[in-house]
């Protein structure tokens, strides 16, 4: 299997980028600098070579293809004209793609959590939902603010400084377990693997 550290580079430089929210109006549209699109896209790039490792990194890779899909509509969505619906639709793909960033967080998350558990390393997760927890309540807050409260405000200023702090925590942590996990490429012990290991430990048993 093809595993490589810039695997897991490319997934958390992808959640870097969802984290960073900067909108520009050209002619009209809406166009966001730090393209959710682009983020998807490496994120699908890193995820695919790690997807079959277990059901939970499978996950990732469905979330992320979703992602990417809404990634895209809310583009659309904002290059064109909607009229008076036209808040109602930024605030609907807004809230969609939130939901999306947090989902995919956390499936990575479990997805690492269960590697380690699997490797026999489960101290390497010890800390993981509190890291995620606070994360995630950072992205929704981040997103309650932009557009429930004011977007230019200093409290919306202040959240996404912090929440790209967090992102930056998060991902550190993730890299740094992934250091410990995949020392010497990805092991071969797959949750499949796993799984048989335990059955036939079950019929010897027998």
């Amino acid at each position: 299997m093809n595993f490589k550290k810039k695997d897991i580079m490319l997934i958390l430089a992808g959640i870097i980028l969802l984290a960073l929210e900067f909108d520009i109006t050209v002619a009209g549209a809406k166009i966001d600098i730090f393209s959710d699109v682009l983020a998807y896209i490496i994120i699908l790039i890193g995820i695919s070579h790690i997807a079959v490792r277990n059901n939970i990194f499978k996950k990732c890779k469905s979330t992320s293809i979703k992602g990417l899909i809404a990634a895209v509509a809310v583009q659309a969505v904002h290059c064109v004209s909607l009229g008076v619906a036209q808040a109602n639709a930024d605030l609907f793909m807004m809230g969609v793609m939130t939901i999306f960033f947090i989902y995919f967080t956390y499936y990575f998350t479990e997805g690492i959590a269960l590697e380690a558990k699997m490797q026999d390393k489960s101290a390497v997760a010890r800390n993981f939902k509190l890291t995620w927890g606070v994360f995630g309540v950072f992205i929704f807050a981040y997103y309650i603010i932009l557009n429930f409260i004011s977007a230019g405000s200093i409290v919306a200023i202040i959240v996404q400084a912090v929440l790209v702090i967090c992102a930056i925590y998060y991902c550190y942590a993730m890299s740094a377990a992934c250091d410990m996990l995949y020392m010497e490429g990805l092991p071969q012990r797959s949750e499949e693997a796993l799984a048989e290991e335990k059955q036939n430990e079950k019929m010897v048993e027998k």
